[in-house]
């Protein structure tokens, strides 16, 4: 009895009924899937369970992404498909939907992992913590709130850098800001002569990193230090012998009046150390531009992604205080066409 009340709560979970979904399409405050959807028959609950929900057809894959998009669509959870399609491959064991029929049956474990994710999707939990991992190039990285989450665009940024013949010979590079380790992990797979340190503040975010460097052998290639990076760091601060031909970072830049405006999904379960940039989103900017050249090697790189509005003040900041002994090199655009990437280099070493 136990059994069949649970596979009654199991399929009422799932499925919401039409006349929720057709009221106005009203925010619906709990995932109570109704007791209808196309024929389906859920309150039929007893020695003949199993043999009526099959008679009244199993819900199908295709079925259940329009179902379950529907219904984050009515909570407003944004990317209300791609959640969908997410969550119910995440509870297929599969990364995406692109190999299942969309004709497939879902049985009920799967439904149950289903709703339980769904229910956690509803509540703004980005997916990506929803399932727990995250594609970032080929590389599929573990993640877990706080940790900033990867995003497209710091995809290019490794991919600018890459093009950098001072990256693609570098011995040893600096990270300012690791989050789940997917810069460092990344230029570290391409670029077999690469050792790297990686500085964070977050004690989860380097707890991830390290085991996300685990899990593709890389842990004895990677440093990480777990301090702040601030004006006046030293090489002995971060466990440097010597200068570093790169420094790389995708630091916290959004300004700090712009952060509360942000998506929930952001506000509610990013780490905010990760995004708050100061009031005008370059205090941990100026930081590394500040200490640059006391860590990079003569004529090495400094790459940096950056709020849209930032090239040009970077730009300005580095022709107006030549004692930053920098210059700026380019701004590159991201798949949007707005100002994101700013490649820097240190001076060369003057002749005596």
């Amino acid at each position: 009895m136990i059994n069949l009340l649970k596979k009654k709560n199991l399929w009422n979970t799932l499925f919401r009924t039409l006349d929720l979904l057709n009221t106005n399409k009203k925010r619906l405050s709990h995932y109570n899937f109704g007791r209808k959807y196309l024929g389906y028959v859920t309150h039929h609950v007893g020695p003949t369970a199993n043999t009526s929900i099959q008679n009244n057809r199993l819900l199908t894959v295709g079925e259940c992404v329009h179902l379950l998009t529907t219904s984050f669509e009515c909570e407003g959870v944004t990317e209300a498909r791609c959640s969908a399609e997410y969550i119910i491959a995440h509870a297929l064991g599969q990364k995406t939907l692109c190999t299942v029929p969309r004709n497939q049956l879902l049985i009920e474990p799967v439904i149950s992992r289903i709703s339980h994710y769904a229910e956690l999707r509803r509540r703004k939990l980005p997916v990506q913590y929803v399932i727990g991992e995250w594609d970032f190039k080929d590389l599929t990285l573990t993640c877990s709130p706080p940790v900033f989450i990867p995003r497209p665009e710091t995809e290019e940024l490794v991919d600018y850098a890459l093009s950098d013949p001072v990256v693609q010979e570098a011995t040893c590079m600096l990270e300012v800001g690791s989050g789940t380790g997917a810069i460092s992990i990344y230029l570290l797979t391409q670029l077999p002569q690469l050792m790297v340190t990686a500085v964070e503040i977050s004690r989860e975010a380097c707890e991830l990193t390290s085991q996300n460097a685990r899990n593709y052998n890389l842990e004895d290639r990677l440093n990480i230090i777990n301090t702040t990076f601030k004006k006046g760091i030293s090489l002995n601060d971060i466990r440097l012998e010597k200068k570093v031909d790169v420094l790389i970072s995708n630091p916290p830049y959004i300004p700090h009046q712009v952060i509360q405006h942000l998506q929930a999904e952001v506000t509610m379960f990013e780490d905010h150390r990760a995004l708050d940039g100061g009031q005008d989103g370059l205090y941990i900017i100026r930081n590394i531009l500040q200490m640059a050249a006391q860590l990079i090697k003569s004529e090495g790189s400094l790459w940096l992604e950056v709020d849209q509005s930032h090239p040009r003040m970077i730009e300005h900041i580095v022709n107006s205080v030549p004692s930053l002994n920098l210059h700026y090199v380019k701004t590159y655009d991201d798949f949007y066409s707005s100002p994101r990437f700013c490649h820097l280099k240190v001076n060369p070493e003057e002749k005596v």
